[in-house]
């Protein structure tokens, strides 16, 4: 245990593993220190050249809002990648309670990982401090949720639109109106229901895969909420790719009509200065 000076404490090496701080506990963490208050050791690991935060970053923000200048630190040896791996399962019997999505960033940063990844369930679930179905429901999230490929148009070049003509007069083909375009509203019922019938065929599926899980009635739930969590996600994205798709299709449109525009525009001017 030693007395550390904030200023030492490196805390921008990707070592912070929730989603984001709680700054009402940073508050109330801030205030129990001006009442002179000790707080816990945070966690360091030194490698010979900075000090990595690992656990702790609630009470080291609370010492910064106190302004207070230094720290009760455990120095451990170690380079900023033990203190990654310490990181993931901080927090898992002591502290602020990690919130679902802090749990998923923990076994995130070891999936992702090269080295991790190739750890059982089993063990990276003992590392994060969860169960081994909440991992498992994390690395195969395919086995449980539809997934869905978004196919981007390719942009239409209309660069090399054939130019009007001065005058163009419709065909007597043109001008006879055609058959309108009428919404075929029962292909779009019959979309609508295979859209409903694969979500719930969807919910089904991760029903029965938890439910036939080797776990705990508590693992199986947290399991589910997790499989509901990356479904609400995966909506979420899909609205927005599509919302992104119709606004880009919308301006191309206008820019097609704009440069449709300048084209006549310029033929009418070269006619006019022809005429002059």
């Amino acid at each position: 245990m030693a007395l550390m000076d904030l200023t030492r404490i490196s805390i921008d090496g990707g070592t912070q593993t929730r989603a984001a701080l709680n700054e009402a506990v940073v508050t109330e963490y801030a205030d129990a220190l001006r009442d002179g208050v000790k707080l816990p050791a945070v966690v360091v690991f030194f490698d010979g050249s900075a000090h990595w935060l690992a656990d702790g970053f609630h009470r080291y923000f609370a010492h910064k809002a106190a302004r207070k200048a230094s720290i009760n630190a455990e120095v451990r040896e170690g380079s900023k990648r033990d203190a990654v791996l310490f990181s993931v399962g901080a927090n898992s019997t002591h502290g602020l309670r990690r919130s679902n999505e802090d749990k998923r960033r923990s076994v995130k940063t070891m999936l992702d990982d090269k080295e991790w990844s190739t750890w059982s369930d089993r063990d990276i679930a003992k590392q994060c401090g969860v169960s081994q179905p909440f991992v498992s429901a994390l690395r195969k999230p395919a086995e449980v949720e539809k997934v869905i490929t978004v196919i981007t148009p390719t942009p239409v070049d209309n660069s090399k639109e054939k130019e009007p003509s001065a005058v163009e007069f419709p065909s007597e083909a043109s001008e006879k109106p055609g058959p309108a375009d009428e919404p075929d509203f029962e292909q779009n019922e019959e979309e609508n229901a295979i859209v409903i019938l694969s979500q719930e065929n969807d919910e089904l599926r991760a029903r029965l895969a938890v439910g036939l899980m080797d776990a705990t009635e508590e693992e199986k739930q947290e399991a589910a909420d997790t499989i509901a969590d990356l479904r609400q996600q995966l909506k979420t994205l899909t609205a927005e790719n599509a919302a992104l798709r119709s606004s880009r299709d919308h301006y191309q449109s206008e820019a097609s009509q704009l440069r449709k525009q300048i084209k006549m525009n310029e033929k009418e001017l070269k006619r006019a200065r022809a005429t002059a």
